[in-house]
C-alpha cells in the first residue's frame, strides 16, 4: 500500500526536490556574498558599488568654492567657525561616510538573509515541509489512516536525508572551486604586478625612443614598424597613440608575393539571408551522401565518418569538433591549461594524470578514440616541442620517421599552383621541383630561400637549425640543384633584408 502511495505521491516528491535544488543554490549565492563581502571588510575595501559613489565628483561653481562656508546640521543656516573650509574634502568625506552606511546596512541584510537560507535548508526544515506536502496531499485525497501516514512520513524523512546528502556537498565543491580560481587570479595577478615593478624601464623605453629618434619627427607618410621592434611593443595596445602619431605596426615575417587571381562572383548573393543556413546544411548533406571510398579497385560507399581526401573534410571536421574544444575548457578548466587543435591533432598542456585525461577525451563521442603521445616531448603539426629542465620550451622541425621523400618527377604534369605551395612552405614529403623542370629561375630561388627560412623559424637552438639546413642541401643536390649556388642565393637575401633594415633605420 505504501509503495503504491509513492507511486501515486511522485509528483510531491519531485516539486519538492526541484524547489530544494532552487533553495540550495541560493543558499550558495548568499554564501559566496557573505565571504566576499568578510574579504571586503577584512581588507577595510568598499564593495565596488559604494566605492563609485563615494569617489563621485560634482563640479560646483568655481567662485563659490574659493568663499563657501560651512552648513549647521539641520540645514538651517552657517555654521560658525574659525578654521579654512573646504567643500571638495567636505564633499569627499560625507560621500564616503554614506557609502560606508550603506555598505554596512548591506551587510547587515545580508547577513540576516544568509541565517534566512541557513534555517531553510537544514535537515529539519526540510522533513517539516515535505511533511507538511506529504500530510496536505494525504488529506486531500481521503487518507485518514494513521498507519498510512505515519509510514508515508517515514519515507519522506528519508528522502530528505538522500537529498540532503546529494546537495549539500555539490554545493560545498562548487564554492571551494570557486574560491580556488578566484585565488588563482589574484596570485597570477600579483605575480605580473611584481614581475612588470622589477622590470628595468631603461630596456624597454630606451630602445623605442633611439628608435623614434632615428627617424626623424617631419613625414609625410605613416610610420611603419615591426611588431616585434620596441616602438610596436609600447604602442601595439594604445590605438589612440597609433593614430596620433600615425603608426602603422607589420608583420615581420618574410611573405613571398603570389599571383593575384580575380575572385569569381560570389553565388551567396543570389540566396536570400534566412535560406543561408538551410543551404549550407543541404550542401554538405549532399556532399555527404555523394562520398565514396576507392581501394583496391573496388569503389565503396562511406557510410559514417569524412573520407580523408574530401574538399570540405577539413571544414567539416573544424565544425564537428569545436564541440569537443568547448568540452574540455568549459569542463575540466582546472587541469586544462593551454589548448590548440588543428583540424584531428591537439596540442594541450595538463596538469593531471595521463589516464584521467584519455579517460576524458575518450567519454566526449564513442566512435571516437584518442591516441596520447607525449610526455615533456612531443610533436605537433612539423615542429617538435620538448620542455626543458629550466622549465623553458625548445623546439625542433620534426619529419615523420616513415617519410619515403617521393619526389615529384621532372617529366610531371602537375599545374604551378602545386609547385607555387612549395615555395613558402615545402611538404613533409619534400615534393621539390626538378632543377631541370621548365620554370624561371625565381621559382626555384623561392624555394630555395623559402626553404631556408624554414629551416631557421622550425628551430630554437642554433644547432637543430644547422642540421636541418644540412639536410635540406642534400635533399636539394639530390634534385639536381648546386649547393654553391643556394649559398649565394641564401647570402644575397640575407644581404638584401640587412639593407633594407639599414635603410628603414637612417632614412625615417
Amino acid at each position: 500500500m505504501t509503495q503504491l502511495l509513492l507511486e501515486q505521491n511522485r509528483g510531491v516528491f519531485e516539486s519538492f526536490a526541484k524547489d530544494t535544488k532552487h533553495t540550495f543554490a541560493a543558499w550558495e549565492t548568499q554564501r559566496s556574498l557573505h565571504d566576499k563581502y568578510s574579504k571586503l571588510v577584512d581588507e577595510n575595501r568598499l564593495h565596488a558599488h559604494f566605492q563609485a559613489e563615494a569617489t563621485f565628483k560634482w563640479q560646483f561653481a568655481k567662485r563659490y568654492i574659493a568663499q563657501a562656508q560651512p552648513l549647521a546640521p539641520d540645514g538651517s543656516g552657517i555654521a560658525m567657525t574659525d578654521e579654512p573650509y573646504d567643500l571638495l574634502a567636505d564633499w569627499e568625506e560625507m560621500r564616503k561616510r554614506h557609502a560606508q552606511e550603506c555598505f554596512a546596512f548591506v551587510r547587515l541584510h545580508q547577513e540576516r538573509c544568509l541565517k534566512m537560507y541557513d534555517e531553510e535548508v537544514s535537515c529539519e526544515a526540510l522533513q517539516r515541509k515535505l511533511r507538511d506536502k506529504v500530510v496536505a496531499w494525504l488529506a486531500q485525497y481521503g487518507y485518514n489512516d494513521a498507519g498510512i501516514a505515519e509510514s508515508m512520513v517515514h519515507k519522506s524523512k528519508q528522502f530528505v536525508d538522500s537529498l540532503v546528502r546529494l546537495e549539500r556537498p555539490r554545493v560545498k565543491n562548487r564554492i571551494d572551486k570557486d574560491k580556488e580560481q578566484k585565488q588563482k587570479r589574484e596570485q597570477a595577478l600579483l605575480d605580473a604586478t611584481c614581475k612588470w615593478e622589477s622590470l628595468d624601464v631603461k630596456d624597454v623605453l630606451s630602445p623605442a625612443l633611439l628608435e623614434l629618434a632615428s627617424r626623424g619627427s617631419a613625414r609625410s607618410k605613416p610610420l611603419t614598424v615591426k611588431e616585434d621592434s620596441a616602438l610596436a611593443f609600447l604602442v601595439k595596445d594604445n590605438a589612440e597613440l597609433q593614430e596620433k602619431h600615425r603608426i602603422k605596426i607589420t608583420s615581420s615575417a618574410v611573405r613571398v608575393p603570389t599571383p593575384k587571381h580575380k575572385p569569381k562572383p560570389s553565388p551567396r548573393r543570389h540566396i536570400p539571408d534566412h535560406q543561408k543556413c538551410t543551404f549550407i546544411i543541404r550542401a554538405l548533406e549532399l556532399v555527404m551522401d555523394a562520398c565514396v571510398v576507392s581501394f583496391n579497385g573496388e569503389v565503396s560507399e562511406s557510410q559514417d565518418g569524412v573520407a580523408t581526401g574530401l574538399g570540405v573534410a577539413g571544414q567539416v571536421a573544424n565544425i564537428y569538433l569545436s564541440s569537443l574544444d568547448n568540452f574540455l575548457m568549459q569542463s575540466h578548466d582546472i587541469h586544462l591549461q593551454f589548448l590548440r587543435r588543428y583540424i584531428d591533432d591537439i596540442l594541450l598542456l595538463w596538469s593531471g594524470s595521463t589516464l584521467e585525461l584519455s579517460a576524458i577525451a575518450n567519454s566526449w563521442h564513442p566512435s571516437l578514440k584518442f591516441d596520447l603521445s607525449g610526455d615533456g616531448y612531443v610533436h605537433f603539426l612539423d615542429v617538435a616541442l620538448h620542455i626543458e629542465q629550466n622549465r623553458s620550451v625548445s623546439w625542433s622541425m620534426y619529419e615523420k620517421p616513415l617519410n619515403l621523400h617521393l619526389y615529384v618527377p621532372a617529366n610531371s604534369c602537375h599545374p604551378d599552383s602545386v609547385f607555387h605551395s612549395l615555395y613558402e612552405k615545402p611538404l613533409n614529403l619534400h615534393l621539390y621541383v626538378p632543377a631541370n623542370s621548365c620554370h624561371p629561375n625565381s621559382v626555384f630561388h623561392s624555394l630555395q630561400i623559402g626553404g631556408f627560412c624554414r629551416c631557421l623559424r622550425r628551430n630554437s637552438s642554433s644547432v637543430d637549425a644547422k642540421r636541418s639546413l644540412a639536410a635540406f642541401k642534400l635533399r636539394l643536390r639530390d634534385r639536381g640543384f648546386s649547393i654553391v649556388a643556394f649559398e649565394r642565393i641564401v647570402m644575397r637575401y640575407q644581404d638584401r633584408n640587412a639593407a633594407k633594415q639599414r635603410r628603414r633605420n637612417t632614412i625615417r
